[in-house]
């Protein structure tokens, strides 16, 4: 619908990808793995007895059962000396797909139809995404309070599951919503999370609730689906899966899980909009994120409605060209190659 952000008088769409946390040294996609294995080594694995690496041991076995031909183990992945070839999101990819077949069947270990090899390891990436927040938020500069502060009349799509952002609004008092229809006649940032948050969960069932437990609704949008409050830590040991889309190949069994969210955003950048890109590269095989933006971009440049900029880091050539080729067809595309730092704020105007 032509004018809908202008009727909540938004002027600037920011897209924020793993790259905006990246300078608070939150992992990017090469670094998860073996940040998702070390939590995996805290979980005990009891089903057929302990084991030597606890719930770490079944990962690995899930990582050789799809990679039967590449030597990967629990030394290659602590020490980071993975193939060259391997993807993380192709290994993704293979579990997500295996969970689909699992939900036609019925054999389903949580509410959003995961079998349970998916709802731990959500949980595992959940957590190690809140062990590297709580250290990340340590080290904060001045450039994330100044970049929140000039948000107002801007709209938020991130695809981080971190909660780096709300912690930085909740310290400036700046109010903010999940959705877009509850920004109406308020001063609230409108933000909206493609692809969940560690924070969010489907209600447990009774005979696992616990007094400490405190949930709030996200969304009227997004029913059956709660905010938790306290040490998620505690949740996910509850075995409560935390509502995430993982990166995969296809994501449509996991999308339907979102509900709503996935189905306007694309609409919203058909108009006169500043768009800009912090730290997101649209990798060519995320085919849901190309679908959502690129048409849109494209268009949107080339009749003048929509102004594209990208900041992202790189430091070669090659890397340069790689994301601009992401983007080509995008008229008068700008880029900003040295990532999310003071002069990347003065690239989009914030002094």
């Amino acid at each position: 619908m032509r004018g809908l952000l202008k009727l909540y008088k938004i002027k600037r769409v920011f897209v924020l990808g793993a790259g905006f946390g990246a300078p608070l040294g939150m992992p990017l996609a090469p670094e998860l793995l073996k940040a998702i294995h070390a939590v995996a080594r805290t979980k005990p694995w009891d089903d057929n007895g302990p084991t030597p690496k606890g719930q770490a041991d079944w990962l690995v076995e899930q990582l050789k059962w799809y990679f039967p031909l590449d030597k990967i183990g629990h030394a290659s992945i602590e020490k980071g000396l993975l193939p060259k070839n391997f993807d993380l999101e192709e290994f993704l990819s293979y579990a997500v797909a295996s969970s689909a077949f699992v939900r036609k069947t019925g054999e389903q270990f949580n509410a959003q139809g995961d079998d349970k090899f998916i709802a731990f390891l959500k949980a595992w990436i959940a957590e190690a995404i809140v062990k590297s927040q709580k250290q990340a938020l340590t080290r904060v500069t001045d450039v994330y309070t100044r970049f929140v502060k000039s948000l107002s009349k801007s709209l938020i799509l991130t695809f981080n599951w971190d909660t780096l952002i709300e912690n930085f609004f909740d310290a400036n008092q700046i109010e903010y919503a999940f959705d877009l229809p509850s920004i109406h006649k308020t001063n609230c940032i409108p933000l909206i999370k493609l692809h969940g948050s560690v924070d969010w969960f489907s209600k447990p069932p009774q005979f696992l609730k616990k007094k400490w437990m405190h949930f709030e609704s996200v969304s009227k949008m997004f029913s059956g689906c709660y905010r938790a409050k306290g040490n998620l830590t505690d949740y996910y040991n509850l075995h409560l899966t935390p509502r995430l889309i993982i990166p995969s190949f296809d994501k449509i069994s996991q999308i339907e899980s979102l509900g709503l969210f996935w189905r306007s955003p694309w609409i919203w950048l058909d108009d006169k909009l500043d768009v800009i890109f912090i730290g997101f590269s649209m990798r060519p095989d995320d085919f849901h994120a190309r679908a959502l933006f690129y048409p849109q971009l494209v268009r949107g440049s080339r009749n003048g409605s929509l102004s594209v900029k990208v900041i992202d880091f790189a430091s070669t050539r090659h890397k340069r060209s790689e994301i601009k080729a992401r983007f080509a067809g995008v008229k008068n595309c700008q880029f900003f190659f040295d990532g999310f730092c003071d002069r990347a704020l003065e690239f989009i105007g914030v002094t």
